[in-house]
């Protein structure tokens, strides 16, 4: 319920911060000294990524209020299109650790 307090218009910011923050993670997952440091960035990783994927939804209908199925298709897509660049990004490298540093540079693209 905080959007009924802050309104809508903070969705905006918040979209910024957490693909900052998700690019933070990204970077820390890039340089963990140990396993227990990677697990750590990947659970930040992926509570900043489901949060941030919820802000966009919730913009969804702000856009286009008449066309929400199609406005949501195309971020979807957006979904889609980053799963697959991980992939690449991943295949392409030969080591893992440049692989992440070059996807902590997707979000701050993004941002």
């Amino acid at each position: 319920m905080l959007n009924l307090r802050l309104g809508s218009h903070t969705r905006i910011p918040l979209i910024l911060l957490l693909l900052l923050a998700e690019s933070a993670a990204l970077a820390g997952l890039a340089h963990a000294p140990s396993a227990a440091a990677a697990i750590g960035a990947l659970v930040a990783l992926g509570l900043f990524v489901q949060m941030a994927n919820g802000a966009v939804y919730a913009v969804v209908p702000e856009v286009r209020p008449d066309a929400v199925g199609s406005v949501s298709g195309i971020v979807a897509a957006g979904g889609s299109f980053g799963g697959l660049m991980l992939t690449y990004v991943l295949g392409s490298q030969g080591d893992w650790s440049a692989a992440w540093q070059w996807l902590a540079l997707a979000p701050l693209s993004i941002a």
